[in-house]
């Protein structure tokens, strides 16, 4: 499903995104025409002012929470998505992959509209609140699923740093971030419970690293062998 498809029928359901007007050919280049919206990236605020740590984490919890409260049936299958990457995913033993995809049978499946990279960087924060970018990986499944992907990148943030006491300073605000967005987020989704969340996080590392990142390769992989049950 094309980019502009998919930035239509979430923005038709009520999710808090920017409007999708159409496409068009510029100069033999073809774009998306997205209404205009001004505000900074959530995350050039938290590294700005990082005090605002606390207010931006229940933002971004709440908006999570307003996306997976949408419908829209014909967004691609989350479940059928996520095989295809855990399937691809390079350096993954072949053992884990068997049990993961084994395991990914199991789990519950949902309909919830799922933003599949939900993260401070693909938030914009504007006059009518915080809005949802970048939808290409959009789908419909498990809310505790997206949610599992957003704490894995939140916590990610401190293998991007190249100082050691960078990294320190990442992981204790990335652990504090992840904290508070949780704790808000279970608040007004109580459904997804720990339980949840920890059957998924092995799945959806696996699945990130098809992705081929080289900063998260060691992360990822330890995750991916942490598998519930």
């Amino acid at each position: 499903m094309a980019a502009a498809e998919l930035g239509g029928l979430v923005a038709a359901a009520g999710v808090p995104c920017p409007a999708v007007y159409g496409t068009l050919t510029l100069d033999g280049r073809r774009g998306i025409v997205f209404e205009w919206v001004d505000g900074p990236a959530m995350l050039s605020v938290i590294q700005a002012r990082p005090w605002r740590v606390g207010t931006l984490a229940r933002q971004l919890a709440e908006l999570h929470a307003a996306i997976h409260a949408c419908r829209a049936p014909d967004l691609p299958s989350q479940r059928e998505r996520l095989i295809a990457h855990v399937q691809r995913a390079p350096g993954l033993p072949a053992a884990i992959r068997v049990r993961l995809l084994a395991r990914m049978a199991t789990l519950p499946d949902g309909e919830a509209i799922c933003h599949s990279d939900l993260h401070p960087d693909n938030v914009l924060l504007t006059p009518r609140g915080p809005l949802a970018i970048d939808w290409v990986d959009a789908t419909r499944g498990s809310p505790a699923a997206d949610v599992a992907r957003t704490l894995l990148i939140l916590h990610a943030w401190p293998y991007y740093a190249t100082r050691l006491v960078d990294r320190l300073v990442y992981r204790i605000v990335s652990a504090l971030f992840a904290a508070i967005y949780l704790r808000r987020y279970r608040q007004l989704r109580p459904a997804v419970t720990p339980e949840a969340l920890a059957a998924w996080r092995a799945p959806i590392a696996a699945a990130r690293l098809s992705e081929g990142i080289r900063e998260e390769r060691g992360y990822l992989l330890r995750l991916a062998s942490q598998i519930p049950g």
